[in-house]
Formats: structure tokens, sequence, C-alpha cells
């Protein structure tokens, strides 16, 4: 079973001016990069996903645009269209310098230019307030006290779109394209990022193809500003990347020296703690530290949550930040990955942790992890051997090197679809990819053996068995009996 483990994040800096980036979710893509720039250079956005936390207003939180210094504004057909997103945009031109504010940047080619083009957003909202209108004629007004207040939204968006729209009119506008091929030099310049050298130059040197470049950039910056806080971050993180891990953790330390208050050194350190020290007191302290520090850190939370169960043996303890992890970011996949496995491996609760890792594939098709941890769940409780299948084909896919879900694939073609030839090939990538996995060498030795056909290979089915349980002896506890030259091999 694999744990999703978040690491290395990058640093977040508290910035005198906001920035509100609204978009349409189905512009979420664009939307994520757009913020990860922002993010690497020490710039953190007001984006819903990590600002609305559980039971807050929604309403409240799109009202925020107003007091924010500026806005991103991702205009496509689906922005000018979702009533959550022009809502914002109602908030926002209530503001007189509303003009002074916004960045807006078009995703796809859109005709907002022409009056012709403009009258097709303005009818547009008069059918849908129309349509919303005739809709409430037909009920009860004491019943439909929010809907009203809906139908009041859309009534003040139609009012206003034509004006938004002349406004886009007039200004230059840029296509994401554009903005991103500039290096973003138009975002950096409208936001008013503190220290925009720095900034600049953390984000060139992130983009260096070789790590040794990387270095020597990045020791010529430190020289001089020595104890800026992004640099040193960044510099702690280069080495854990670079997997020099001695070096990497003492230069987390090094900057909490100087920033005791820092939360997201304190996650890293303790990521580094856990995965490479095998310090789990320590790292567990550094979690909690960083929640202290942060009660809304999300990652912490599910950090924390992993050691708890994997290292602590406290599933309990574990559940808690998984669960106030999901509070925090209910579209946080990574975690109800983890909580998965917790439920599936330990409360044996089997229907909540198919839930848990189908949300979680929801939220991200493109985690492997989740999907080779439903396939186990299918094929070990549910016996939906089609399902798990494609489950591990789809793990294997978005990511080819995926020791597990390829000895997955194995094992559930050998026992259940009775593709010797193909289970042989996937034990054979597992090996390729890890020589010394116990499970993956005990199985390709036992379908050896198995079959009159590979009666050659009985040599090599022998020296497969013996190093697996040389390596895990408690395989010798499994079910099976060859006989090789008198020996009993399980």
């Amino acid at each position: 079973m694999y744990l999703c483990f978040y690491k290395g994040e990058y640093v977040v800096n508290n910035s005198p001016s906001t920035t509100f980036l609204s978009y349409s979710h189905k512009n979420r893509d664009i939307a994520e990069e757009i913020d990860n720039f922002c993010l690497s250079i020490g710039k953190i956005l007001t984006k819903d996903d990590r600002d609305i936390r559980y039971k807050d207003s929604i309403s409240g939180y799109m009202k925020k645009i107003r007091q924010s210094d500026f806005a991103i504004l991702l205009i496509s057909d689906d922005f000018l269209k979702s009533i959550n997103c022009m809502y914002e945009v109602y908030e926002l031109i209530k503001e007189e310098d509303y003009k002074d504010k916004i960045l807006p940047i078009l995703i796809e080619p859109i005709n907002i230019f022409t009056y012709e083009g403009i009258l097709n957003y303005i009818n547009y909202w008069d059918e849908k307030e129309k349509e919303c209108r005739n809709k409430l004629n037909e009920k009860d007004p004491l019943k439909t006290i929010k809907l009203r207040e809906d139908h009041k939204i859309i009534d003040n968006i139609g009012h206003e779109i034509g004006d938004f729209l002349e406004i886009l009119k007039g200004i230059k506008c840029k296509t994401y394209e554009e903005i991103k091929k500039s290096g973003y030099i138009d975002i950096i310049n409208i936001i008013a990022i503190d220290d925009k050298q720095i900034a600049k130059e953390i984000f060139n040197i992130r983009n260096l193809a070789d790590n040794e470049d990387k270095e020597l950039n990045l020791e010529s910056l430190l020289t001089k500003y020595p104890k800026n806080k992004e640099l040193m971050f960044y510099k702690a993180l280069l080495y854990s990347e670079k997997k020099e891990y001695k070096k990497s953790k003492r230069y987390y330390e090094d900057l909490i020296d100087s920033y005791p208050n820092f939360p997201s050194a304190y996650n890293n350190l303790g990521s580094l703690l856990f995965d490479h020290f095998n310090e789990y007191d320590k790292a567990r302290a550094c979690y909690e530290k960083a929640i202290e520090l942060d009660p809304y850190y999300v990652n912490a939370h599910n950090n924390l949550g992993i050691l708890l169960f994997t290292q602590f043996k406290q599933p309990g303890e574990a559940k808690k930040y998984y669960e106030r992890a999901i509070d925090l970011d209910p579209k946080f996949a990574k975690t109800y990955t983890n909580l998965g496995i917790l439920l599936y491996t330990f409360y044996n609760e089997y229907d909540k942790a198919r839930a848990c890792y189908e949300r979680a594939i929801e939220l991200d098709p493109n985690l492997a992890f989740a999907h080779n941890n439903l396939g186990n769940l299918l094929f070990d409780h549910f016996n939906e051997y089609d399902k798990a299948r494609a489950c591990y084909e789809k793990a294997i896919e978005l990511y080819p090197d995926y020791v597990e879900a390829n000895y997955h694939l194995g094992i559930l073609l050998f026992t259940h679809f009775n593709e010797s030839d193909e289970a042989k090939k996937y034990y054979e990538k597992t090996l390729e990819l890890n020589p010394n996995y116990p499970p993956a060498l005990y199985s390709l030795g036992y379908l050896l053996l198995s079959s009159n056909r590979y009666k050659k290979y009985n040599k090599r089915a022998k020296e497969l068995i013996e190093k697996a349980i040389r390596l895990d002896p408690t395989l010798t506890n499994k079910q099976g009996i060859y006989i090789i030259n008198g020996k009993n091999y399980f």
C-alpha cells in the first residue's frame, strides 16, 4: 500500500498587497498554473479552494474581491456566463478605482470587442433573469426567499455586464499564452510583489535545467541578500531536490533560527526528518509546530497524519488529522487517498475507503496512487476484477515506473485472468524498477514453477524464490509449496 506523502512545498510570503484570483472552474488548470507561479516567487493569491474554510460563507468569500488590492480575472465564455464569477465582478465594480485593480487575461478567443459580442452577453443574462423570474412567479414567495436573492444577483449582473465589457473593450487585454511567454512579467508588474528583483531571480533560477547552475546562481543572490527568507527556503529545498539531505536539513534549521515563526520551514524539515533520517519524534514536533503557527495548514495536518499512522501506530490520531485536513480543504485529493488507506487497512471500513479513493480520483484524475489503492480494494474485497485491472492500468499509464501498481497488476492477471505471459511481463517490469522487491521476486518464481511451459526456467525460479526469502523471511508463510532439489518453496 502506498501512502501519498505531500512534500517540498514552496514558501509563501505575507506581503502587504493582496491579489484575488477569479476564474471559472472549467479553467481550473490555468488558474493552478498562475497560482503555482505566484507561489514560486513568494506571492499567495486569494483563491477559493485555499481560502474558503469549512462552513464559511461562499458569498462572503466572493465579496473579498472588493478588499483586494488587485484582481486577476481569467476571462472566458464560461467565466462570463458563471453566476459566481460575475457576482465577483459585480462586487469589484462597486469600487471607484476598480479599473486600476484588474488584470484581465483572455483564456480563449472570445467576442467581447465588438458591440455584437457585448450584446450577446447582455442578452444571455436578460434571458437568465426572465427564466428565473418566471419560475419564481410560480412558487409561494415564503418558500423561495433564498432563490429570490439569487434572482436579484442575476438581475444586477444583467444591469452591469454591458458596462464591464465596455471597460474590457477599451483596455489592452493579453492572452494567457502571451502572459506565460513573457515569464509572467505583466503579473509581476501589476500585483506589485515586494522585492521584485529577488522574485524574478528565484523564478529564473528555478527554471534552470542544471542543478549546479541553480546552486551557483542562488549563492550569488544570497551574497547580496544573505538573510532573505525566500532565498534561504529555496536553498534548503534545492539541496533536498539534489538528494543532499544533510545539507538541506542544516539549511532548514538555519532558516528556523532566523525565522522561528515560519510554518513552511517546520513542515518541510519534518518531511525531511521523516523520510530520510528516521527521526520520527523530531518530525512530529516539527509538524505540530507548523500547525501551532498556522492552524489552517492543510499539508502539515496531512503529513502529521501519515507519520502518526505509519510510525507511531496511532490510527485514531492519524484519522483526526486527515479529517481536519479535509475540513480545511475539501478538494485536497491526497488526503482522501491517505484516509482511504487508513479506513481500509486498520478499520476494515471498505465502503468508506472506496468512497475516499473515488473522491480523490474525482478531484484529481491524475493521482496514480489513488487509482492503485482503489485497485487493491476492488481486487481484495469487492471481487471486481475488471475494474481493479482498469485501475492498475490507469495508475501505470499515469506513472509507468510505479513499482506497486506493476506488481499488483501482475498478481491480478496471474490469479484471476489466467494471463501468465502478461503477468510475467509486469513482474519483470517490477524487478527492473526494483531488483530487490521480495513480493515480485517470489511471485515471478512461483509463476515460473506453476506451468510446464516454463520448465526451462526452474533454475531461475529457484534463485528468485531463495532471494525473496532471504530478503523477507515472512514469505515462507505464504501458500503454495514447490520442491526443488529437496527444498520446499512456499
